[in-house]
């Protein structure tokens, strides 16, 4: 933190202080301590003071791991090799990029006290949402080794490949979460009208089933869905113990980076707004 405001302050030196993005980096690092706060009370809420919570939250997927291998693995054994892995990896990306935004939506809402008492970053409150529930997704991907391990999955250096694909999913998570929680205090009904979407969501995500049982005429459908993108890369690493496909790692850059910058620029354009809602 302090290199940061040596840096930024030999940039004022210098005549420079005038660059947009300069006096955006000098705004976030001011605000440095408070987002830490406040991420600090939301762990605190979400995961040690609400235990019976917490271990539900993660003994579920495993729990539907186990059910969906015995409803499952039978019908896909000819076209999937290790189907608990499969699904696992494909349910902890779904969860992840469903959760979030879910917690996230009621994020300035819930951040009221502080958003009418003084000026600050607004997205910090999204930020801290999302961080909080990227702390799951790493768990899950830290307990998919010793599944890996557990089926006979095979390793290799592609397992290094886990903590960008993580991060392109934040960037999406993020992206995302900034969008719902814009509209969050305006449209009301925001939330159950989410919970149907995820229904049709969930549904054209490969979690349960592979790519393959879907007709090659529609399946080019299916690559809209930027978390068919995010499975084909795990799953490539995790299942098939390869490298993953250059098409799916650039396509899930591309939509970790457009969903980022449309959440931003949507949640900019609205803040101010906010005031008249919470």
């Amino acid at each position: 933190k302090q290199k940061f405001k040596h840096f930024i302050k030999n940039f004022k030196s210098k005549g420079l202080n005038k660059i947009f993005i300069i006096e955006k980096i000098e705004n976030e690092i001011k605000y440095f301590d408070f987002f830490k706060r406040i991420l600090k009370r939301g762990f605190k809420k979400r995961y040690i003071k609400a235990p019976l919570k917490t271990a539900l939250t993660v003994l579920c997927p495993l729990l539907l791991t186990a059910l969906s291998t015995v409803l499952f693995s039978k019908k896909f054994e000819d076209s999937v090799e290790i189907y608990p892995l499969f699904f696992f990896c494909g349910e902890i990306i779904f969860l992840f990029l469903f959760g979030s935004a879910y917690s996230a939506m009621d994020a300035v809402k819930e951040n009221a006290v502080y958003i009418k008492a003084a000026y600050m970053p607004k997205h910090l409150f999204v930020l801290s949402s999302v961080v909080q529930s990227a702390v799951l997704v790493i768990f899950f991907t830290v307990l998919a080794l010793p599944i890996m391990l557990f089926t006979s999955a095979p390793f290799s250096s592609a397992v290094f490949l886990l903590p960008l694909l993580i991060a392109l999913m934040f960037m999406f998570a993020f992206g995302f979460s900034l969008i719902l929680a814009a509209y969050k205090p305006i449209i009301k009904r925001l939330r159950p009208i989410y919970l149907g979407f995820s229904v049709v969501w969930l549904m054209g995500s490969p979690v349960f089933y592979p790519m393959e049982m879907i007709p090659e005429k529609i399946r080019f459908i299916f690559g809209v869905n930027p978390a068919v993108h995010y499975m084909e890369i795990m799953r490539a690493i995790c299942c098939g113990g390869g490298m993953p496909s250059e098409t799916a790692l650039i396509r899930a850059s591309v939509y970790s980076l457009l969903v980022m910058l449309l959440g931003i620029s949507v949640f900019k354009a609205r803040e101010n707004r906010f005031l008249l809602y919470v």
